[in-house]
């Protein structure tokens, strides 16, 4: 006996009750740790340090938004990428890796 034709399921989990992103509790820590050593943020506690560096992701993100390149504006890669460029960082974490790794 053949089965029938299976249904595909989508469900959103907007509040995070059954799946937990990972961005906020490794990826951007993670991408903050590896930023915070930049020369531009010497003299600066830890926190200044990493409010300053939301910041300017905040505002990189926010540009792409604004030009409506949604594609880009979710493209964390090359927006880490841009940060770390005006603060002088160039090696950082790829973001695929840190969200299989902020998942596991």
């Amino acid at each position: 006996m053949r089965a029938g034709p299976t249904k595909a399921t989508v469900t959103l989990d907007l509040d995070g009750v059954l799946i937990q992103n990972p961005f906020g509790s490794y990826v951007v820590p993670t991408v903050l740790s590896h930023l915070e050593g930049s020369e531009r943020l010497r003299g600066q506690d830890r926190d200044q340090a990493h409010r300053e560096l939301r910041g300017a992701i905040n505002a990189e993100w926010q540009r792409r938004m604004d030009r409506r390149d949604f594609v880009a504006a979710y493209h964390w890669d090359d927006i880490y990428a841009a940060v770390g460029q005006a603060y002088g960082v160039d090696q950082l974490p790829d973001v695929t890796r840190l969200v299989e790794e902020g998942a596991a």
